[in-house]
């Protein structure tokens, strides 16, 4: 395995097809954060249909498979292992992290989730959330837009 995030300077072994597959680096605290938002939309999953709701499989591929999937193969793969040593593989884990792993996450419709399956006060104050007047701005197209455009330089 590579050092950490390996720096411009360090003897690395060159990307190839098989160091691509291999070359796995793990990030304990990110690991862990994807494995608890994995955790808490499997655990809204089972107390819907526990209670009788259907919810869509689809929706739960989409969120957990697709969406923290790739946040996991972005992170913690060979595209993690190099993505501070070589440019094409870190626009690469941008790319994915930026367009791949939000839209999968959303389709899952985590809120939508959560709006069913949490009691009476959490779902108030996520409700008054939703609809408070940052929330409105933050969704506006044109602002959601220019932050999607300028995320990358800032």
């Amino acid at each position: 395995m590579l050092p950490l995030h390996a720096g411009p300077g360090d003897q690395i072994e060159p990307l190839t097809p098989l160091r691509l597959l291999t070359a796995w680096t793990f990030e304990p605290v990110l690991l862990g954060v994807i494995v608890v938002l994995a955790a808490l939309y499997l655990y809204g999953v089972h107390k819907l249909r526990a209670r009788g709701d259907q919810w869509s499989r689809s929706r739960t591929f989409a969120f957990v498979g697709l969406g923290l999937g790739s946040a996991v193969i972005a992170t913690q793969s060979a595209l993690g292992t190099y993505d501070t040593v070589l440019l094409r593989v870190h626009m690469a884990q941008h790319m994915v992290l930026s367009m791949v792993t939000p839209l999968m996450m959303a389709l899952g419709a985590p809120v939508t989730l959560a709006l069913r399956t949490l009691p009476a006060r959490p779902r108030k104050w996520l409700l008054s959330v939703l609809h408070s007047r940052f929330a409105k701005v933050m969704c506006f197209p044109l602002i959601r837009f220019t932050l999607f455009v300028l995320s990358p330089w800032a």
